[in-house]
């Protein structure tokens, strides 16, 4: 992915989670802002022009990832949403509203690799929407699994 000047927000509860994925997205060029739960990525967003990519953990202290991702879906909507989980695993997706198509899922654990590529992949064919669990690989989702 050529070096741009895109803005990434990562929501998740875990510090040390946060920090890696930090890391990961400095390296492939991105500005990073970080939010512990909810509230914070909602006020976080609010203050912002621009987030084009924002991570998401599923589980948060203050309520569910996925309705988080419509909020802020709904103040950016030019943003991509990445959903992941350690938890959740790659079925929960779909119950998830697939209308969403820059919407994509990566189950936990996963490698700095794997997280960099899907990037990659959601910035290259955009509206492509992934489900990906480490253990089954990436499969291509246009309608919700049975």
């Amino acid at each position: 992915m050529p070096r741009q000047h895109k803005t990434a927000v990562v929501v998740d509860d875990e510090a040390t989670q946060r920090a890696w994925m930090r890391g990961i997205l400095r390296r492939l060029g991105f500005g990073v802002a970080e939010a512990a739960t909810c509230r914070e990525a909602l006020e976080l967003t609010a203050q912002r022009q621009q987030i084009d990519l924002f991570i998401i953990d599923l589980r948060l202290p203050d309520g569910s990832g996925h309705e988080l991702s419509r909020e802020l879906r709904a103040l950016q909507p030019g943003s991509t949403v990445l959903l992941v989980s350690g938890t959740a695993g790659a079925e929960i997706c779909k119950y998830f509203d697939t209308s969403l198509q820059q919407v994509q899922f990566l189950h936990k654990p996963f490698q700095a690799s794997e997280l960099a590529q899907r990037i990659r992949e959601m910035f290259a064919k955009p509206g492509k929407p992934l489900i990906a669990n480490a253990s089954a690989g990436v499969q291509n989702r246009s309608e919700p699994a049975d």
